[in-house]
């Protein structure tokens, strides 16, 4: 007997979204097992294990309390108003151009600040010969709330103008407990096997991209899916696939529009990466817009009433997720946990919306 067709395109949909989901998975293992550098070479911190407590390093004592026990660092604050943490210098002139990081962090009650680089911080910063910090691009890690011990490495590019480098490991006006362990500071080294393994992965994503565009287009020629869904997800990915730069002089233009019409819109800061928390620290341009994409189109999914809420919710959710992952990929982007959060709020306002209004049109 021949396969009902009725059923091909549900059958059809499920596998596009298996696909995506092991592709997701493979690209959260590649990016968390493999790095495009190692370090090299000699430890460039003085006491980086703290056996010697707080030697060698200099300290800014807040108000709060900074202690070493064995080979942990720990920077605790009740009061959250003041920078509070230790710092180690070098000259610009003895060290590498690529530096490589390494340093297990662990958080516990951090309540972040006012700002959004107001958190537990931990920072490789380049400064002038006149003092001033050269902050683009020098973010190592941020965190707030709790978690417990993650390992976290990163690239540092020494900047042209930098007459010293300062590793800072702080908290900056925040309340909680923040630790620290097993620092490396050394050489980077290009791991040879890390372009060609990305470059397989990021063709991957192309042909499934290709493939599920296809879809798409496809069904919304067979079931008037309508262009404003299609629009909305070629906004969002043209949003994915900005580079940094570009990212962050569009949020300031509408940063300066906002401002004339009384509006406080703030754009992202660029100085924290890797930030680990489930919600931002600051609702910034970058996650009003976030929000606002996943709300309009869930908004108008819901609408239609073709699909089944928890189905909807499962797509709309690896979507959020794909979308973070697509920007490791891209030069200066990096993902975040608090941005896929930020799009299943906005989800869930677009299906409160839509349920409101169809228990008031009913009544």
């Amino acid at each position: 007997m021949a396969p009902d067709a009725s059923h091909q395109p549900d059958h059809f949909t499920r596998w596009q979204f298996v696909v995506l989901l092991l592709l997701c998975l493979l690209t959260l293992f590649f990016f968390s097992r493999f790095s495009a550098f190692h370090g090299l070479g000699p430890q460039r911190l003085h006491n980086p294990d703290f056996h010697k407590g707080l030697n060698g390093w200099q300290l800014q004592r807040g108000s709060g309390s900074i202690g070493t026990l064995g080979p942990q660092l720990t920077i605790s604050s009740k009061r959250g108003d003041s920078n509070l943490g230790i710092s180690q210098c070098f000259s610009a002139d003895a060290l590498p151009q690529q530096l490589w990081l390494e340093v297990e962090m662990r958080v516990d009650r951090v309540i972040p600040g006012r700002l959004d680089w107001h958190h537990a911080r931990i920072d490789l910063i380049g400064y002038d010969a006149q003092g001033r910090g050269i902050y683009d691009g020098h973010g190592f890690a941020g965190s707030s709330g709790s978690h417990d011990w993650r390992q976290l490495e990163g690239l540092f590019q020494l900047p042209q103008q930098a007459e010293r480098v300062c590793l800072e490991i702080y908290l900056y006006h925040s309340r909680g407990s923040f630790e620290v362990r097993n620092l490396s500071l050394r050489e980077a080294e290009a791991n040879w096997f890390y372009p060609p393994l990305r470059g397989v992965l990021l063709l991957a994503w192309v042909v499934i991209g290709v493939w599920l565009l296809h879809s798409l287009l496809s069904y919304q020629r067979e079931e008037g899916l309508g262009w404003w869904i299609c629009g909305l997800l070629l906004v969002s990915l043209l949003g994915i696939l900005m580079p940094q730069e570009i990212k962050l002089w569009l949020e300031l233009q509408i940063e300066g529009v906002a401002r004339l019409f009384g509006l406080a819109l703030q754009a992202s800061s660029s100085r924290h990466l890797n930030h680990i928390s489930l919600l931002p620290a600051q609702w910034s341009i970058a996650k009003l817009g976030h929000l606002l994409s996943f709300f309009l189109i869930s908004s108008t999914l819901f609408a239609r009433g073709r699909f089944a809420p928890l189905n909807l919710f499962a797509v709309l959710f690896l979507l959020a997720v794909a979308s973070e992952l697509l920007q490791m990929f891209v030069p200066g982007r990096s993902s975040n946990l608090a941005d896929v959060s930020v799009d299943m709020i906005g989800v869930l306002l677009g299906w409160a919306l839509v349920s409101s209004l169809r228990r008031f049109s009913f009544r």
